[in-house]
């Protein structure tokens, strides 16, 4: 009979092992314009798995460019801005996002975040204004 308790014991312990780790991590940030630093008020924040890009999570930043994200998994996740007045890079097709960085491609726009599940984590996204970069050269 204590065998089959200790077994029994054993497999449950396995099965728990085996679990991912809780989602109770909590992305705190600010979006803010790269050229004055000012807050970047109601724009969009995806969260996308780092390995492929997948939608995880949105909010909306407030009156001074915060934003959060709370009860989210493990893993390396991208924070990207999307807003009208700014370069975004949420909506461009083609190459992945982890490629584009990599290559040096986008600079702006975007954090990298790492999570293990259970503490949280503070970032800052610089955005550059779409005006600047479609105005003519004077």
């Amino acid at each position: 009979m204590c065998f089959a308790l200790l077994l029994c014991a054993l497999c449950f312990t396995c099965v728990d092992a085996q679990q991912p780790p809780p989602a109770r991590s909590v992305i705190r940030g600010r979006a803010i314009y790269s050229d004055t630093g000012r807050p970047l008020r109601r724009a969009e924040v995806i969260l996308l798995t780092h390995d492929t890009g997948q939608w995880a999570g949105d909010s909306l930043t407030e009156r001074n460019g915060e934003f959060d994200f709370n009860n989210v998994s493990a893993g390396k996740y991208f924070v990207v801005v999307n807003a009208l007045d700014i370069v975004s890079h949420y909506l461009e097709t083609g190459t992945s996002l982890s490629l584009k960085i990599a290559l040096g491609q986008i600079e702006d726009g975007f954090s990298e975040v790492t999570l293990d599940g259970r503490g949280s984590v503070k970032t800052e996204i610089r955005a550059s204004r779409a005006s600047k970069l479609l105005s003519p050269a004077i």
